[in-house]
């Protein structure tokens, strides 16, 4: 809540969390943080997104809803196996 209490400015979720953006991309992680004030989603353990063929894992996801950006730790940019151009 803020400091007056009049609104929730971040929430948190554990164990095996899904979440689904406006935008169709989905994302998976051990815990999400979303911080209202900013429109910023923290995925956070063994973390995971995907929208079409792009799939991005980390330690740490952090997307920026209202500007359309995601940055990764510790993490990888992958293409997934049905993909017809990724390598063997």
């Amino acid at each position: 809540m803020d400091e007056k209490g009049d609104r929730v400015v971040r929430t948190v979720s554990t164990g095996s969390v899904r979440i689904l953006t406006r935008d169709c991309r989905t994302g998976t992680a051990q815990r999400a943080e979303y911080y209202e004030p900013e429109q910023r989603v923290v995925l956070i353990g063994d973390a995971r997104v995907w929208q079409e063929d792009n799939v991005v894992s980390g330690d740490t996801i952090t997307i920026f809803l209202s500007e359309d950006r995601t940055t990764v730790e510790g993490g990888k940019q992958e293409r997934r196996h049905d993909d017809p151009l990724a390598l063997p």
